[in-house]
């Protein structure tokens, strides 16, 4: 082992510069890339200068970046220079000279003169020992060529970490093959780092070639694409560091070289490494993030679309869909941008670069360039719907911020053109709509917030523009086509008393409405159309051709800013009569409707036209009264049916305005259920007003003339063919209560039965025109009636039993009305309605309508809570053998066998099944009733009990499940009487023989126990009334129950013997 001092002198040795070993030397100085080293071991340092200064001079003519080097590495002096000789500090500046020279020379190692400016530095400077690693990395991208065996043969013996791939090469003086170098930086971490280190410092210098950075881009590219591969492998937290460990590695590096500015080929090649990064890796969006800012940073002109198409790679990869502020602003500034992201969706997806620039856009610039992008972003095929989606939302938002927005007008246009454009698109009107649901929005919102209408074409289209002619002139010029011809479709001329509610027909008020809409959506004055004479809008308070076309406008589905804007032309035409005294109440129902509109746009301008009406009555100043005889606006004339008198008068109109609806507008424009409440809280006065709602305080009007409203509303209702308003009025009569109920049943009945005997195809068509569906107007028809009237329940008994023709589904609208209405009928009524929906659910028609309507009668029987006197009622109508007889019964009933009755009458036996239906279903709601609650049923029990001995023998069968429903209720009501001794019931109707009679008749065991169980009970309650039955019992058991060996018979025989024997015994 070698001692300390041997060790130390080693140490020496190795570092030792041979100073006085001459053959050493020689050997150092015999080292070269031109000579053999017996010719190099005898050449002078004058010699070889004097031949590498020739070749310095020739690589300063061709690049002038040479010439700072003429003054230290290639000077006069260097030729004395020793490397020995210097300090640290000194070598270290020298090998900084050293370093950025070969850097430099690099791409003209091929040439003589490059090789021969190296030539000097490794016989003067001892590049090939001092600047080992430079000097390879120099040579490095001529591997294939012979020069690279002839640097290698030159290299130390002993070499650093970084190059120890290339020993095996050393050793035989070969090529290294590409394979080799992309192995090493795959797996020699110092060798990547000091490539790309080199690389690095050679652009930042600007002492880069076009070959060398190509030559780094190949290795790089393919050594992280096998590092990758590398780190997928193992358990997932290993894959994980090794991914951590990796990028830790690369993108510090990849930060470096886009940051270095015009130099094409690195920044090319760092984006090809970038892309194979992105793709395979899940990487997260903070790190995307960074790779898309430095990209972004490092283009020029001359990289753009290279890098446009990085950054859409990583785009593609990344989970956020916006941008962050760096890259949108970087991508904004773009020369045609749009042009070549379309021109780059043809080679690969744009689609989240497109939808991240569109997102982004709108935070960083408020410009037409940000609108235009977003609106080509939405409309183009680009984007995925999802994408367009997020666009979508985040227009929605822009939309919402407007109002705090320095530039709202122009935004506003801008984002109006947006939407306008995606909503006359099938595909994207949908998204828009779904979008603006989870905002809680709808278009008709988005129409008052952007002042535009967003109707699709269709609904602007004119039957006579013919679809396939190519529009050849601008917008402008078909947009004024488009009008006129609307225009040129116009009827010439009108009835003045027309009223475009006075039927749901559709011509000619589509003709008016299209043009109505053609105006809106471009722009133009809306007394274009309004004030034509055809409309007779001159005499507009005496003709209701002008105020009936806006009524039907703002109570139709069409977009919300029509609505509004219908309704300020009314406004702004009743305010400027306001010096007449006018009855507009024809007029009021309109505007109730619109109160209720789900846009409180709309229900702010409603409210404003119905002050506007209000202030027409001009009440008397001292009196504050409405002159009887005020003129009253379009009274016969509003509806086809308006021939009879209102039952409101002039008077008590203005006193419903003023007192009960004019000053609760406010909350009315909050809330669009409000102006219900309000109608339901006038109309049923203040013993009725309704306290859920914090506006809903009643309001005072006499009940004559809250009965006079109610029969208005009525009469609005039942006249109005619109099914749209129809259908609101309807709602607005559904909780009203008495004062309602004199015109429900001299109008809204009839009309209800008058509205089901119609069409239905006619029906159909006119919800179908409103949007509305014919089964909504069906049940706002049935949910008006109550249980006040025998009219009222007497139409709702026809509608159940499908005596008006209708379909299943009326039936099934009027039974379950009688469900809601059951808690408030009176008892008389509910036995009534039980009587009917027994007979209604044991009806033995067999068609599905039939089978529907007795499954419904059903449920509600089994659902509703019965008083005594129904059940009661219910059990009498169940008819007994003596009514069921082929011949009356005597009128007085005398004491036969049941023999003896069997063959003395006979009994139709499909009448005693009907019978027997009735019976179970009868004894199946007493049974889900809680018959304990009904002790006064004990009598109709057991006569049901004594029946059904009759009905054994006149059917044969034992009617196990008859009595065992009679049996259990009986007990129920004993075993409640029993613990509620207060309760007083006639106990001379209890029948002991007639249990004892089921025990000794029947064969089935179920029976037996139920029936000892309820003699059990009885002997316990009333003992004297079982005493003289009690030895066919106990004969009975010994028989039978004796015998038997399960746990219940054993319960029934100790309850019997335990509350029979005790009263025996006293």
């Amino acid at each position: 082992m070698a001692t300390a001092l041997q060790q130390q002198l080693a140490q020496i040795a190795k570092k030792s510069t041979d100073q006085l070993d001459l053959k050493a030397q020689r050997a150092q100085h015999s080292k070269s890339l031109l000579f053999d080293p017996r010719v190099a071991a005898n050449q002078t340092f004058e010699t070889i200068y004097q031949i590498c200064a020739e070749a310095f001079q020739e690589l300063c003519l061709l690049d002038a970046r040479f010439a700072p080097f003429a003054a230290n590495l290639f000077s006069e002096q260097s030729k004395s220079e020793e490397r020995i000789n210097l300090t640290k500090k000194e070598n270290e500046d020298l090998d900084q000279v050293i370093d950025s020279f070969l850097g430099l020379v690099s791409s003209r190692l091929l040439l003589r003169p490059g090789l021969k400016a190296v030539e000097w530095l490794v016989r003067r400077f001892r590049v090939h020992e001092y600047n080992t690693e430079s000097l390879v990395l120099a040579f490095l991208p001529y591997h294939a060529n012979p020069v690279f065996p002839t640097m290698l043969s030159i290299l130390p013996k002993t070499l650093p970490p970084t190059l120890k791939f290339l020993q095996p090469y050393i050793s035989s003086l070969s090529c290294p093959p590409s394979q080799a170098l992309v192995y090493a930086a795959v797996n020699n971490p110092s060798f990547f780092t000091a490539f790309n280190t080199y690389v690095v410092r050679t652009a930042n210098l600007g002492h880069h070639s076009v070959m060398v950075l190509q030559f780094w881009a190949g290795v790089m590219t393919p050594a992280i694409n096998g590092m990758l591969d590398a780190a997928m492998s193992g358990r997932a937290d290993v894959r994980s560091q090794r991914q951590e460990d990796l990028l830790l590695r690369v993108v510090p590096v990849l930060q470096q070289t886009l940051r270095i500015k015009n130099v094409p080929e690195l920044f090319l090649g760092s984006c090809m490494i970038i892309c194979v990064l992105v793709s395979k890796t899940q990487l997260d969006d903070k790190v995307l993030d960074s790779l898309m800012d430095a990209v972004s940073r490092g283009w020029a002109s001359q990289t753009i679309d290279q890098g446009l198409s990085t950054v859409a790679i990583i785009a593609e990869e990344r989970q956020s869909l916006k941008f962050t502020r760096p890259v949108t602003r970087a991508l904004l500034k773009v020369p045609a941008l749009e042009a070549r992201i379309l021109d780059l969706q043809t080679k690969q997806h744009t689609g989240r670069l497109l939808t991240g620039l569109a997102m982004t856009s709108l935070d960083e610039a408020s410009g037409p360039e940000a609108f235009d992008l977003i609106e080509n972003a939405v409309t183009s095929h680009i984007p995925t719907l999802p994408q367009k989606a997020a666009i979508i939302q985040l227009l929605l938002s822009a939309v919402s911020d407007l109002q705090t927005s320095s530039e709202a007008a122009a935004s506003q246009e801008r984002l109006g053109r947006i939407f306008s454009a995606l909503c006359q698109s099938p595909s994207t009107l949908p998204l828009v709509q779904a979008e603006a649901a989870r905002l809680h929005l709808s278009l008709e919102s988005l129409e008052v917030q952007l002042q535009i209408s967003l109707a699709p074409n269709e609904m602007l289209a004119l039957p006579s523009v013919d679809a396939d002619t190519e529009m050849i002139d601008g917008p402008a010029t078909a947009q004024a086509d488009q009008l006129d011809e609307a225009f040129s479709l116009l009827p010439q001329s009108l009835p003045k008393d027309y009223s475009f509610v006075a039927n749901a027909d559709f011509s000619p008020f589509d003709t008016f409405a299209r043009v109505f809409l053609i105006l809106l959506q471009q722009n133009k004055d809306l007394d274009q159309l309004l004030g034509k004479p055809v409309l007779h809008g001159a005499d507009a308070v005496s003709s209701p051709s002008y105020l009936t076309f806006l009524a039907r406008i703002w109570t139709s589905s069409y977009p919300i800013i029509a609505r509004v804007s219908a309704l300020r032309s009314a406004t702004a035409l009743l305010q400027a009569h306001s010096s007449a005294a006018i009855d507009m109440q024809a007029l009021t129902p309109f505007v109730l409707v619109a109160l209720a509109d789900a846009s409180e746009a709309v229900r702010k301008t409603a409210a404003a036209l119905l002050i506007a009406i209000t202030t027409l009555y001009h009440p008397d100043a001292a009196k504050g009264k409405v002159n009887d005889s005020i003129k009253s606006w379009a009274a016969q004339s509003i509806y086809a049916t308006s021939s009879h008198k209102s039952s409101l008068t002039g008077p008590n109109a203005h006193k419903v305005l003023s007192d009960a609806l004019v000053p609760s507008l406010e909350e009315c424009v909050l809330d669009p259920s409000q102006i219900a409440r309000v109608l339901a809280s006038a109309l049923n006065g203040p013993t009725q007003a309704q306290t859920g709602h914090p506006f809903a305080a009643s309001v005072e009007l006499k009940s004559t003339l809250r009965a006079s409203f109610a029969s208005w509303l009525c009469e609005h209702a039942a006249a109005v063919p619109l099914a749209s308003v129809k259908l609101r009025l309807l709602s607005f009569l559904s909780p009203v209560g008495k004062a309602a109920s004199t015109g429900r049943v001299q109008t809204l009945v009839p009309s209800l039965q008058s509205w089901i005997q119609s069409d239905l195809q006619v029906r159909s068509a006119s919800c179908a025109s409103a949007h509305v569906d014919v089964a909504s107007v069906d049940k706002a028809y049935v949910d008006c009636l109550t249980s006040r009237t025998s009219e009222e329940l007497t139409c709702l008994r026809t509608l159940a039993n499908g005596e008006l023709g209708q379909s299943a589904s009326l039936s099934t609208l009027a039974i379950q009305r009688f469900r809601a209405l059951w808690p408030t009928m009176k008892p008389i009524a509910q036995t009534s309605a039980a009587a009917f929906l027994l007979d209604l659910a044991l009806d033995d028609q067999s068609d599905d309508q039939s089978e529907a309507r007795q499954s419904e009668a059903t449920d509600l029987l089994r659902q509703v809570t019965m008083p005594t006197e129904v059940l009661s009622s219910l059990l009498e109508s169940v008819p007994s053998i003596a009514q069921m007889e082929d011949k009356p019964p005597a009128s007085k009933r005398r004491r036969t066998s049941r023999s003896e009755l069997a063959k003395s009458q006979s009994i139709n036996v499909a009448d005693l099944h009907n019978v027997i239906r009735r019976l179970t279903l009868v004894l199946e709601l007493i049974e889900g009733s809680h018959p304990e609650r009904h002790p006064e049923l004990l009598k109709s029990l057991f006569h049901v009990l004594s029946e059904l001995q009759h009905y054994r023998t006149q059917l044969g069968s034992n009617l196990v499940y008859l009595q065992q429903l009679v049996i259990g209720c009986l007990f129920s009501i004993v075993d409640s009487l029993k613990q509620n001794p207060a309760i007083k019931v006639d106990r001379s109707v209890l029948r002991a023989d007639l249990i004892v009679e089921c025990v000794r008749t029947s064969t089935n065991a179920q029976i037996h126990n139920a029936a000892l169980l309820l003699i059990s009970s009885l002997a316990s309650w009333a003992p004297d009334l079982v005493l003289h039955s009690v030895m066919p019992i106990f004969t009975f058991m010994s028989n039978t129950l004796l015998r038997q060996s399960d746990d219940y018979s054993a319960h029934v025989i100790d309850q019997t013997v335990s509350r029979v024997v005790p009263p025996l015994v006293a």
